[in-house]
């Protein structure tokens, strides 16, 4: 990148921080941001633009002008996932009140087992 590319690039980004305008300095990811908020990378969960991003994957959000962000409570409309060779899995939010994992999919289209 030359001088005049480089120099035309804002040197700070506003986003939406869990519902309230926040300036992150351009080129902070979401794994960066949530250390900043001086959480543990394990006790909250994220989403960016209403869409629910898992910890392995914070570190490739680079957060844009306008991004919405949600840390910690809200409630999350995604499909998760969990792969047979990964038993032991736990999601965890600040309050099981507040913090929702919800999809709406049936067992049967799901493929459980279960009724």
């Amino acid at each position: 990148m030359n001088a005049v590319a480089s120099a035309c690039l804002p040197a700070w980004v506003e986003i939406e921080l869990d519902g309230l305008a926040h300036t992150v300095p351009a080129g902070t990811t979401l794994a960066e941001l949530v250390g900043r908020l001086g959480h543990a990378e394990q006790a909250v969960a994220t989403a960016l633009n209403q869409s629910f991003v898992a910890r392995p994957l914070r570190a490739q959000a680079v957060l844009q002008p306008g991004d919405q962000v949600l840390v910690a409570p809200g409630t999350y409309n995604e499909q998760i996932r969990v792969p047979a060779s990964k038993p032991y899995v736990s999601f965890i939010g600040e309050k099981a009140e507040t913090t929702l994992l919800t999809f709406k999919i049936s067992n049967k289209e799901a493929g459980s087992t279960s009724a």
